[in-house]
């Protein structure tokens, strides 16, 4: 027995000494902030009020990938090696204007959506979306500057600070949701961004903040090498979005219950905290993936021991999850979401069979193939989309549960045979 695991606590020891389980602690709070602490606020609302902020929380999800062009991900990638601090701040600002202008972009097309009543029939979600929409502004900035803490390796430094920012933003969006119901929550978000945004720009290195408000010129050769693999980066986030969550926009318009809607917009929030894990570990993967790729049997070897830890952490999260949040809800809510739970053990178990490939896609962009991850978010998408609309034709929310434990198989398949042919290729 400790010859099992003994390889396991080693590899966890490790991670811990790279601020796995302090940026575990701050990714927590991300998303306890991200539903405005889903457990608090869900007591203060109806169950009909957690399905449209879920709603509408699924389309900035979406819009705020585009808002960062894939340019998070692409910087970590182009500042491995750079040790220019001059240089690194020229790129972060460059990163930091086209955020700016792609919100302005974004944020109006949103609202002609809303205006046109393609977000969402619903006159409530109508009336608040244009405000809870300005969140996409601190979202898109916050990518960047959490990226180019990553790419800097300040893992800890960077959960600490976002640590605290999430104390405060946690105060403020329960408190307005206590006091002006589903209004506060959507007034509070964006400001609880804000703040995050304000911590995370004065806690950078001084060179970089001095270095931050210089203009410099517009570099077309940086732009271009980031936009290299930031479109495939984009192209393969945004279908991965479309992949977990084209259950909720098709559930906002097949099922008229918005009560019923509501339930299993809870259970997908109580199966979007355990997000943490595999969020937490891509963080602290990815750049160092980064670095291992000019290596391709370091590479590999550094994959395989990340991948083992990922299972192991998945499974054992998930068993726990399944046995302690059902018994959770039912003692803090009193009955209240008691119908959410139905689904949501089954979509947990979606959940997993979805996650557990994810070690893959997170080697294959330090390898620097967004490409095949493009490749592989599309295939699983595809498959998702036939299989939602037609079980859910017919089964209603039943078949959407269905189609999501099938789409997590399917997906599971796809992802290792791509992955697959990718290895034994640079083994060949």
């Amino acid at each position: 027995m400790n010859k099992f695991l003994s390889p396991y606590i080693e590899e966890i020891k490790n991670v811990s000494n790279k601020g796995l389980f302090h940026l575990f602690t701050a990714n927590g709070l991300i998303y306890l902030v991200g539903f405005a602490s889903q457990l608090f606020v869900a007591g203060l609302l109806d169950p009909a009020d957690i399905g449209r902020i879920k709603i509408m929380q699924a389309y900035i999800g979406l819009t705020s990938i585009g808002v960062g062009l894939g340019f998070n991900t692409s910087m970590i990638k182009r500042l491995a090696g750079v040790t220019n601090e001059k240089e690194k701040a020229r790129l972060l600002q460059l990163t930091l204007i086209i955020s700016l202008g792609s919100f302005v972009v974004f944020y109006f097309l949103l609202l002609l959506l809303n205006y046109l009543k393609l977000i969402s029939t619903d006159h409530i979600i109508i009336n608040l979306f244009p405000f809870y929409a300005l969140f996409l502004l601190p979202l898109g900035l916050q990518s960047m500057l959490i990226a180019f803490y990553q790419a800097n390796k300040e893992i800890q430094k960077m959960a600490k600070l976002q640590f605290v920012a999430k104390i405060f933003t946690v105060v403020l969006i329960v408190s307005l949701t206590y006091l002006l119901g589903l209004k506060g929550y959507v007034f509070a978000i964006p400001v609880a961004g804000l703040i995050t945004i304000f911590i995370l720009l004065m806690r950078l290195n001084g060179t970089y903040q001095k270095a931050l408000i210089k203009r410099y010129k517009f570099s077309k050769q940086d732009f271009k090498e980031l936009w290299l693999l930031a479109k495939f980066a984009l192209a393969a986030n945004v279908l991965g979005n479309l992949f977990t969550s084209v259950d909720i926009y098709i559930v906002n318009y097949m099922i008229e219950d918005r009560e019923l809607v509501g339930y299993y917009m809870f259970a997908l929030t109580l199966v979007d905290v355990m997000n943490i894990l595999p969020a937490t570990i891509q963080q602290i993967a990815y750049p160092y993936f980064t670095d291992k790729a000019i290596d391709k049997t370091s590479w590999l070897h550094y994959y395989q021991k990340y991948n083992k830890l990922n299972h192991v952490f998945l499974v054992l999260i998930s068993l726990i999850a399944l046995f302690v949040v059902p018994l959770f809800v039912k003692f803090a809510f009193q009955g209240k979401y008691d119908a959410s739970l139905h689904f949501y053990v089954f979509l947990m178990i979606a959940w997993l069979l979805t996650r557990l490939n994810g070690m893959k896609g997170t080697a294959l962009m330090g390898a620097g193939r967004f490409d095949l991850n493009m490749y592989s978010s599309l295939l699983s998408l595809l498959f998702t989309l036939v299989l939602l609309l037609v079980l859910g034709y017919y089964l209603d929310l039943n078949g959407i549960v269905a189609a999501r434990i099938v789409s997590g198989i399917g997906a599971y398949l796809i992802t290792f045979l791509i992955f697959k042919k990718f290895r034994n290729k640079i083994l060949a």
